[in-house]
């Protein structure tokens, strides 16, 4: 599970007065059916608990109620007080502050070796170095304690920053400059982690986008694959490729992922109704470092039992449905289309990017579908969504 930190705290007042203020001002408290879904959710880690200890069931129950509250504060304060796009563009400008940060401190890691502002545990500290042939490289978290976390953000914002590029085509110069300068900074500082999972969700982002803006460019694309493959053949590099893809798969770091993948789906078949237990789903695995499957469909298999797997896809599918269904409806809008795609393509990311992560409870999956809900309230009701610089 997640652990303690004062995000539970400031979560509860922000609560307590929202509600002082509903009881106040006598304003309709929206709920939707992901308030539903995500009860569901909670409803089934809850369950997995009763064959765990008691410190594991309060603290699983402390963290449910925080991401409980997450989604139903952001859709509540975010739709009804129209400020989605507010919202998503400090997510841009933190993202973008932040990918600043972590230059700088790749910068003074690589001349110095201090580790800047880097403040992680103990457990997430030897994660941190990538050894290359060019040298040791640090791992930027940013502002974040760690760089998993910070990918995330910069995959949000990017999605929704290339977005509004392709469909904005009107856009001052001046703001297309900014927007174009941010990306590529957050792109360096996405480099700069080191993270192949987030690296190749980005690069499908991009191409899921553009091959969504401008559908002709399939062809473009079939036929520069087609090309790059025949040219691999003829220079006789099909089998050096398929040997390299080969040794990941059976020697480097994909091989350990798969391993892990295969003992917790033999764990979960074992064990298959009730899990064991939110946070404990190492126990399946053989890792040194008590890795559970780096895989979130799989860790919500092992820990909360074929109930929390069910609960867990019915809550990601209707977010992914929601997002699908509005992006289709929505036509005639291009900044409602560039900030609904951003949307869409983000969860897509984090989709992607929970299949090689241990990450089915994670506070920015909670955000971001809220901000997905709130996206769909405001298409709903309000179509001429803006999206502009005042």
């Amino acid at each position: 599970m997640v652990k303690l930190d004062l995000s539970e705290f400031f979560l509860m007042i922000f609560l307590i007065a929202f509600f002082l203020r509903a009881l106040n001002t006598n304003e309709k408290i929206i709920t939707t059916k992901l308030d539903a879904f995500n009860l569901l959710f909670a409803m089934s880690i809850l369950f997995a608990t009763t064959n765990t200890t008691v410190f594991v069931f309060v603290l699983s129950s402390i963290t449910l109620i925080k991401f409980l509250i997450i989604p139903f504060l952001v859709v509540n304060l975010v739709y009804k007080e129209n400020l989605l796009e507010f919202v998503v563009r400090w997510i841009i400008i933190f993202s973008t502050i932040s990918a600043v940060f972590a230059i700088i401190q790749e910068l003074v890691f690589l001349t110095t070796g201090t580790l800047l502002f880097v403040i992680p545990d103990q457990h997430w500290l030897k994660f941190l170095f990538e050894y290359t042939s060019f040298g040791t490289f640090l791992r930027v978290p940013a502002l974040f304690d760690k760089y998993r976390i910070f990918n995330c953000y910069l995959l949000i914002a990017m999605a929704v920053v290339f977005n509004l590029l392709l469909y904005k085509t009107d856009m001052r110069l001046k703001l297309k400059i900014i927007y174009v300068f941010s990306f590529i900074l957050m792109l360096v500082a996405l480099i700069l982690t080191f993270s192949k999972d987030s690296i190749l969700s980005f690069v499908l982002v991009v191409f899921l986008s553009t091959i969504v803006r401008h559908p002709f460019l399939i062809i473009h694309g079939s036929v520069a694959i087609l090309a790059f493959f025949l040219a691999l053949h003829f220079f006789g590099l099909m089998d050096d490729l398929a040997n390299f893809f080969s040794t990941m798969v059976t020697i480097d770091e994909p091989h350990v992922r798969l391993q892990l993948a295969r003992e917790g789906l033999q764990g979960f078949m074992r064990h298959p109704w009730l899990g064991v237990g939110p946070g404990l789903g190492f126990r399946y695995t053989c890792h040194y470092f008590q890795w559970p499957a780096h895989n979130s469909f799989i860790q919500a298999a092992d820990e909360l039992g074929i109930f929390g797997l069910l609960a867990f896809s019915l809550l990601m599918g209707y977010v992914l449905f929601i997002l699908i269904r509005v992006n289709l409806l929505v036509k005639n809008d291009f900044v409602g289309i560039a900030l609904l795609r951003g949307l869409l393509f983000a969860f897509v990311s984090y989709f992607i990017g929970i299949q090689f992560h241990p990450m089915y409870i994670d506070k920015t999956n909670w955000l971001l579908m809220g901000m997905a809900q709130s996206a769909v309230l405001a298409t709903n009701y309000k179509p001429n969504i803006t999206f502009e610089s005042k």
